[in-house]
């Protein structure tokens, strides 16, 4: 618990690593979910997805495990970053690939689509925001010491 009221609070520095949490959770449970999946459908689409947010994960990890005190680790940070980035993009064109196997022509005012999905959706909008806000804010950190002042 924190001891700051709720409404004062401001965006964490690693928002984007929970929304991408609940992304995972959003998706796999929707892609697990026969209704919405079914399941000779999920090799073409639960695993690969699988795989592509462990891989997401994967890159935002080693992204955040780089002290950015030299040039070559700001480039290697932003190139990790990169990575998720294009793992985000990889992910909302596989959804995309799902809803038009699966529900094109099907999504009316009867038939609406699944609300798993456009949660997924707009979760992959809001990770990737943050991350490219992430990937702006990286920069060269400089240290300044005593001794080096001295």
């Amino acid at each position: 618990m924190s001891s700051v009221l709720a409404r004062k609070r401001g965006i964490s520095s690693m928002e984007f690593y929970r929304v991408c949490g609940e992304l995972r959770t959003v998706l796999i449970a929707a892609l697990m979910n026969e209704n919405i999946t079914p399941k000779r459908w999920r090799p073409i689409f639960t695993f690969p997805v699988s795989a592509m947010l462990d891989g997401l994960f994967g890159h935002l990890i080693a992204a955040n495990g780089i002290y950015t005190n030299t040039p070559e680790a700001v480039a290697e940070r932003r190139r990790y970053q990169r990575y998720a980035l294009n793992d985000l993009e990889r992910i909302d064109d596989k959804l995309q690939e799902l809803l038009t196997q699966l529900y094109f022509g099907k999504i009316d005012a009867d038939h609406p689509m699944p609300h798993a999905l456009e949660t997924a959706g707009d979760l992959i909008d809001r990770a990737d925001m943050l991350v490219k806000a992430w990937r702006r804010s990286t920069k060269l950190i400089v240290s300044t010491s005593k001794t080096e002042n001295q």
